[in-house]
Parts: C-alpha cells; structure tokens; sequence
C-alpha cells in the first residue's frame, strides 16, 4: 500500500496545477490509478545491461487521461515529501 490517499494525491495536484491538461488531447478530466484496498503505487523496474542479481525500481503514482488514456507518472517520493 503505498501510504497516500487518493484524496491526498488529488489534492497535491490541484495544488501545484489546478487544470492539469493531457499532452495528447488537452482534456482536463484525470483519474488516479489504483484503489484504496491496495493503494496507488505502481513500481517501474529496470533489468540492467549486463544483467544483476537485484532489479532497479522506482515507486511511481500514475494517473490516466479520462479522455484518450493517456498516462502521466510522478515519483512517489517526491509526492509523499511534498504532503
């Protein structure tokens, strides 16, 4: 679970971008990825050339145009220190 609310996260982006667009079709309509029953963090990880025994990742919070699906991601550390 990643700790933030989807209240929490709504909020921290319409404080720094109160209309946020989408890059693609300019719709303002955004939803937050996930639920509360197992929480908004996704992990993007990275399998290095050569490869190793441990994967590099990072918890990101994706949120998705509600018009053409667009998908932007935001470094969960940087929202959570940010609350």
């Amino acid at each position: 679970m990643s700790g933030l609310s989807e209240k929490e996260i709504a909020k921290y982006f319409k404080s720094i971008a109160p209309e946020i667009l989408c890059p693609i079709c300019k719709n303002s309509s955004w939803q937050i990825l996930g639920d509360d029953d197992i929480g908004y963090t996704s992990m993007i990880m990275i399998n290095p050339e050569p490869p190793k025994k441990e994967l590099l990742g990072w918890d990101v919070i994706p949120i998705a145009c509600g018009n053409c699906g667009h998908i932007n991601i935001h470094l969960k550390s940087v929202i959570r220190d940010k609350i």
